[in-house]
């Protein structure tokens, strides 16, 4: 298939809303069966060669994300289209937040959710469903706190309102830690809930709202275009984060471990694609991502590539996984450190990493 038609394929399947429910997510029994020398489903580990040029014919994939696609979520809109390249029917539920996909996750409405992978900590601690990161699609921070004009430096910001998705959410954590780590007490800030980034904007471009985390190109596209304050780069606050991640069942990874398998396998291509190929990048979000000029895109782009946003490795190392989960500790977002294995499962992309090798 020409490139062209795989943008009119993420076009066509990232803008409609999927009815919760419909579709399923295990393959057709001939769609996922490895050919000779394949790995039984039992380990998890599928034959690189048919995982690689296997068709996906009859294979349904319901994927859920946790926001309309944004600049940083070209990776994604690259994932959906090489799946559907390969004979994938992706139907695309969009969700406002961070935890509704993964509500969805466990009522089995969708198979795999594109979510926070802090709010994924937060649901196997406090249940017994069993959700798993399996792959991380953005493995830093690009949020920027975004201010009105006249508020030049956080220390400003005390006595305001700022703007986040939702209490225990990526926007909400991560501003708490920024704020918290530039000595800013967190009783000082009243956080407020309105939503995803483009609600955030919206809010603040009408005064409601003192300040608000975006990502990187709505940051930059708010100062081009209302004159709004870039305060703070979280990225200079936040080390090592896994921002969002790809999270399915233990029972759903368990009966589909071919498709997972092959899920990160495009998923981790789709991220070395766009740490290598700026021009192409924009020029896929430009045709599937309404919003920021180019201009903005191209500096955005830089934004990513200087904070190692894309995980051209996985994103799941042990450390990665573990700094992730003492943010969420350090906040008192949670009580003790979990077992990385309570809420990940790296087997996936290591299996990727022993057939390509690190970059």
């Amino acid at each position: 298939m020409m490139r062209k038609q795989l943008v009119i394929t993420c076009l066509l399947t990232l803008c409609a809303l999927v009815a919760a429910g419909c579709g399923g997510g295990e393959p057709a029994p001939d769609a996922a069966a490895g050919g000779e020398g394949a790995a039984s489903p039992a380990d998890g580990t599928v034959d690189a060669s048919e995982n690689e040029e296997g068709s996906l014919e009859g294979v349904t994939l319901r994927l859920g994300s946790s926001s309309v696609p944004d600049y940083s979520d070209v990776t994604l809109l690259r994932l959906v289209g090489q799946l559907e390249e390969r004979g994938a029917q992706v139907e695309v539920s969009h969700f406002e937040g961070d935890q509704a996909p993964l509500r969805a996750l466990v009522a089995g409405e969708i198979d795999v959710a594109a979510a926070g992978v802090p709010a994924t900590i937060h649901l196997a601690q406090q249940t017994d469903e069993g959700v798993r990161v399996f792959g991380v699609n953005l493995q830093q921070t690009d949020y920027i706190l975004v201010a009105q004009p006249e508020f030049t430096e956080l220390a400003d910001l005390q006595g305001e309102q700022i703007g986040i998705a939702s209490p225990g959410g990526i926007s909400d954590v991560l501003t708490r830690l920024v704020l918290e780590g530039e000595g800013i007490p967190l009783d000082s800030v009243e956080f407020v809930s309105v939503g995803g980034t483009g609600a955030r904007m919206s809010a603040m471009a009408s005064g409601q709202l003192a300040a608000g985390p975006a990502h990187a190109a709505d940051a930059l596209a708010a100062v081009e275009q209302s004159g709004m304050s870039n305060l703070w780069m979280y990225a200079d606050t936040v080390d090592s984060y896994l921002q969002q991640g790809l999270v399915s069942t233990e029972g759903w990874l368990a009966e589909n471990p071919e498709l997972a398998q092959t899920i990160v396998d495009e998923l981790i291509d789709a991220s070395r694609w766009a740490g290598e190929n700026k021009d192409e990048y924009v020029e896929l979000s430009l045709e599937a991502v309404e919003g920021p000029s180019e201009t903005v895109r191209q500096q955005a782009y830089d934004i990513f590539t200087d904070i190692e946003m894309f995980p051209v490795n996985g994103g799941m190392t042990e450390e990665q996984l573990t700094n992730t989960a003492q943010i969420e500790v350090d906040l008192g977002n949670i009580a003790d450190l979990p077992a990385l294995e309570a809420f990940s499962d790296p087997s996936f992309v290591q299996d990727y990493l022993d057939r390509e090798g690190e970059l």
